[in-house]
């Protein structure tokens, strides 16, 4: 029998599963302990990650992502855990510096460059292919624009 694994998923669709997903598979068939850290890491992930953040409430998503990394040090072994795992708790500081997650996101690059890689012709050349596809598509659009 096959292992199934989760293919073709872009970097926004892990972060569904993550923030929305996981804590409601957890609910069933964890224990306690590592049931509450996941679903607790999903709730500081998902008011990170939120459109607006409330400035007054960043000392306590602080505090809470710490209690959140302090779980899920308890509750799984060490070889779980890096350097990305670590940075739940320097994302704080982040939105205090830079502004919200979002205006950071890659995803919209990502998208565009889906759309620029259906431009290439010769794997060769990719970089030129994409600039002669954009170009093409850009001079055919004020062309159109222009009658």
């Amino acid at each position: 029998m096959g292992t199934s694994k989760l293919k073709g998923l872009k970097t926004h669709d892990y972060h569904v599963l993550m923030q929305q997903i996981l804590p409601l598979c957890v609910c069933t068939f964890m224990l306690k302990g590592p049931r509450l850290a996941i679903i607790c890491m999903s709730q500081v992930f998902r008011k990170l990650c939120a459109k607006t953040i409330d400035p007054s409430m960043m000392n306590y998503l602080k505090q809470k992502s710490t209690i959140t990394f302090c779980l899920l040090e308890k509750e799984f072994p060490p070889s779980l855990f890096n350097i990305m795992t670590h940075l739940m708790v320097h994302l704080v500081a982040e939105i205090k510096l830079c502004g919200p997650i979002h205006t950071q996101w890659m995803y919209p690059m990502e998208r565009y460059m889906k759309s620029l890689k259906t431009y290439v012709q010769n794997m060769a050349r990719l970089e030129g292919s994409m600039v002669e596809g954009y170009t093409m598509e850009e001079a055919i659009g004020f062309c159109t624009e222009y009658m």
